[in-house]
């Protein structure tokens, strides 16, 4: 019975993509909305704003003043010793509302860019989150791949020494073998850089791991 190199490459095109299981990407972008720093220092600065709007909406608060007097003042009801004195002051008409409208509009300004800053870090967090699912698959087939090529090159070399096969087969499967892990190794390499940027966005600690 002879072994013909060929057969192996019939078998890797016979090989599908399987789902890399994991955190789904919806967890991933919940958890950046949390805690990304920039995600959420727009935020801030949105609410800050939304603060400023509902003061300037509102009188401002009565000013109350006291005052003591060292020596009595003598007064048709008797000696005065504390003076107490209440003030509020009212805007000129119209000008509330102006400054209202005002401030409603930086508050509004602060939001779209709280909505401009929220997407620009998902579709970063998006794109490195596909990046390595198609790693993952990458590696997921290289790994089946070299199952199957260690199992032809156990059966290769049984029929090799029952003196029906070659040695060339033998030594052809082996050379394919030391390039799938080979490739494993660089596809492993290549997930580093994606997955401490990743960890950046989410604010994980580096030395944390991904689930």
């Amino acid at each position: 019975m002879m072994i013909k190199i060929g057969t192996v490459g019939i078998l890797l095109l016979t090989l599908t993509i399987s789902t890399v299981c994991g955190q789904s990407l919806s967890d991933y972008l919940i958890e950046a909305g949390s805690n990304n720093p920039s995600i959420k220092a727009s935020y801030h600065r949105f609410e800050a704003a939304m603060h400023r709007v509902a003061r300037m909406n509102k009188l401002p608060d009565p000013q109350i003043g006291i005052g003591y007097f060292v020596a009595p003042v003598e007064t048709r009801l008797g000696p005065q010793l504390v003076n107490v004195s209440l003030s509020q002051n009212f805007p000129w008409f119209g000008t509330l509302k102006a400054q209202g409208d005002y401030y409603a509009l930086l508050a509004d300004v602060e939001y779209s860019k709280f909505l401009q800053q929220k997407q620009s870090v998902f579709l970063e967090l998006k794109n490195l989150w596909y990046e390595l699912q198609e790693i993952n698959g990458q590696i997921e087939i290289h790994e089946e791949n070299l199952n199957l090529l260690q199992t032809l090159e156990a059966l290769s070399t049984t029929i090799f020494k029952n003196g029906k096969g070659k040695m060339s087969d033998v030594l052809r499967i082996g050379i394919l073998i030391n390039d799938v892990n080979t490739r494993i190794k660089i596809l492993r390499l290549m997930k580093n850089p994606l997955i401490a940027d990743l960890k950046y966005i989410l604010n994980r600690p580096q030395s944390s791991e991904l689930t």
